[in-house]
């Protein structure tokens, strides 16, 4: 994703370097609650499981469940920078 906006023809007109981050964030957001309600949507639609295999909702739980993993973890933990945030803090660092 880092060169996706940087080869932007209007590039110049705006200042796209500080707000990647941000849009990237938006744009996964988005997609990730667009994919739930189109699921929640047939659920909706097709309750019968004849005309619609209720396992699909597996994708969507497991992705669900990344989702909270993933964000669970600080940036500061990604980098190695330090300990001090989450909610241990300090206290939570196993490795010396």
């Amino acid at each position: 994703m880092s060169g996706f906006l940087e080869n932007m023809r209007c590039s110049e007109c705006v200042d796209w370097g500080e707000k990647r981050n941000t849009i990237a964030s938006i744009a996964a957001g988005v997609l990730f609650f667009t994919g739930w309600w189109i699921i929640i949507d047939a659920a909706v639609k097709y309750p019968d499981s004849k005309q619609f295999n209720h396992s699909y909702h597996a994708c969507g739980v497991i992705a669900t469940v990344a989702f909270l993993m993933i964000n669970a973890v600080s940036n500061g933990q990604v980098r190695g920078d330090s300990y001090s945030e989450g909610c241990l803090g300090q206290t939570g660092n196993l490795v010396d």
